[in-house]
Formats: C-alpha cells, sequence, structure tokens
C-alpha cells in the first residue's frame, strides 16, 4: 500500500488527512483518514474505503484528491519527515 500524508495548521492545532491506496486481493482499495494533532492528543477518525475496479480509476481518483488538497494549502509530508 501507498500512502500520502497530508497535514494543515488550523488554530493551533494540526488537521490531518492519510490517503492510502493499493492492490488488495483482486481490487484497487482507496483510504481516507482524517485526523487531529493538538497540545494534548493526537486522534484519527474511521478510515472510508472506497473499492475500484480498476487501477487507473483509483489512481486518478488519487492524483485529484492531491491536486485539491495543494490548492487547499495543505502540506504534503513524506514518510521520513517528523509528523509530531
Amino acid at each position: 500500500m501507498e500512502e500520502l500524508y497530508f497535514v494543515r495548521r488550523k488554530r493551533g492545532n494540526y488537521k490531518t488527512l492519510r490517503l492510502e491506496f493499493g492492490k488488495v486481493k483482486k481490487k484497487f482499495l482507496l483510504r481516507f483518514i482524517e485526523g487531529e494533532i493538538n497540545p494534548d492528543r493526537k486522534s484519527e477518525c474511521y478510515p472510508i474505503e472506497t473499492f475500484y475496479d480498476d487501477e487507473e480509476e483509483m489512481l486518478k481518483k488519487v492524483m485529484k484528491m492531491r491536486e485539491q488538497l495543494t490548492e487547499e494549502r495543505w502540506m504534503l509530508k513524506t514518510r521520513g519527515q517528523n509528523r509530531n
């Protein structure tokens, strides 16, 4: 599974959005996990999962989401960076 991790600062806290995507058995899975990091704790909501029959269709959705989040000033963090 591949992962994209986005962070956005909002009123002293950080909103997070993790996109996980890849092949699971004979389908392609796209999973969204929203969360929040504040001074007291870190939390994540239950994942929202969408299955696709075609890898290309899934990747188009991932690219569209990535472009939209970048336009909304979300920061993309890589796996090696400190995520707080």
